[in-house]
Parts: structure tokens; C-alpha cells; sequence
């Protein structure tokens, strides 16, 4: 995953996205580039403090500025990234049987390891 996109209303959005940005970093992901929009009043400040934890962060002034257009062709030109450079690996190690190693669907942060399902919610007899 390259990039995750947010539109947030005014109201906890600094925390939200700060936490988002954390949350990303401990699983492994701060390489995952963290877009927002903030659909009301942001102040430079709250905008300052997001972007100094990483987001870029679209105020309604830039949707008047650049038009969604504008905006989504912004998105993609910085997320594009060369993902291979940032975590580069071999076959070996994608098809390694080794659980420590972190592309092993039985690793802790591999997405598909079982601490990441959603409960099975059927009821049982």
C-alpha cells in the first residue's frame, strides 16, 4: 500500500490523523503516505501541526484553489513511490518458512496473521 487517503470533518481530526500516522508507523508502515481533507475550518496551526507528523492535508481553500482535480492528480504524483527501494527483498525470503521473518503470513504484522482476522460472528448451536 502506497497511500491512504481521509476526508475528516472539524472535530478530533488533528488527533484522528496523528493517530492514523502512528498507527501506520507501528505496524510497519510509515512508508504509507497519509492524505487529508478536512471538509470545514482548519487552522493554519492544526494544518502546520499535521503536516510537521506527515500528512498533506487539503484545507478548503486548496479544493477552491486546485478543484478536486487539482487535488486528486496531487495525490497521485506523491504517492507514487518506488515501494521496492524502500523494503527491498528477495524470493527466498517471501517464500521463506521462517515465521520471524515479517513476509510470513504466520509474522505478527503480516496482514494475513491471525491476530488481524475479524471474529468469526456466526452464532453456534
Amino acid at each position: 500500500m502506497q497511500s491512504v487517503a481521509v476526508v475528516s470533518y472539524p472535530g478530533g481530526h488533528v488527533e484522528f490523523f496523528e493517530y492514523l500516522v502512528e498507527s501506520l508507523r507501528e505496524r510497519g508502515a510509515g512508508h504509507v503516505k497519509v492524505f487529508g481533507g478536512v471538509g470545514g475550518v482548519i487552522l493554519p496551526a492544526e494544518i502546520e501541526r499535521l503536516r510537521a507528523s506527515g500528512v498533506t492535508i487539503f484545507a478548503p481553500e486548496d479544493g477552491q484553489r486546485l478543484g478536486l482535480t487539482g487535488m486528486v492528480y496531487q495525490l497521485i504524483v506523491d504517492a507514487d513511490v518506488d515501494l521496492w527501494a524502500a523494503n527491498p527483498t528477495t524470493l527466498e525470503a517471501v517464500f521463506s518458512d521462517d515465521p520471524q521473518h515479517p513476509r510470513h503470513p504466520r509474522h505478527p504484522r503480516h496482514p494475513r496473521h491471525p491476530r488481524h482476522r475479524t471474529p468469526d460472528r456466526r452464532s453456534t448451536p
